[in-house]
């Protein structure tokens, strides 16, 4: 009888969490390509928008008018209740 020499022994979980960390390392890769923006990049697109909103502060508009509406106005709706019943 031959004896064959001993093989290997796979740990499965160290495996099955070495392929989970690369696919959630993809994922990520593929979302920063997709969504993320460096530090500088954050920096200026907040200056930029802080800087349009100080200039549209400055700038004064004239009061739009209440559009009409076609029920009755809240006070009138609010005499009903005032009402003795009938």
């Amino acid at each position: 009888m031959s004896t064959s020499p001993p093989s290997n022994v796979t740990n499965l979980n160290q495996f099955r969490k070495k392929k989970a960390r690369a696919a959630k390392r993809a994922a990520a890769d593929e979302n920063a390509t997709k969504f993320g923006l460096s530090k500088g990049q954050k920096h200026v697109t907040a200056f930029d928008a802080a800087k349009a909103k100080s200039a549209l502060d400055g700038i004064k508009t004239e009061a739009k008018p209440e559009p009409e509406r076609d029920g009755p106005s809240p006070d009138e709706a609010d005499d009903d209740h005032d009402r003795p019943p009938r």
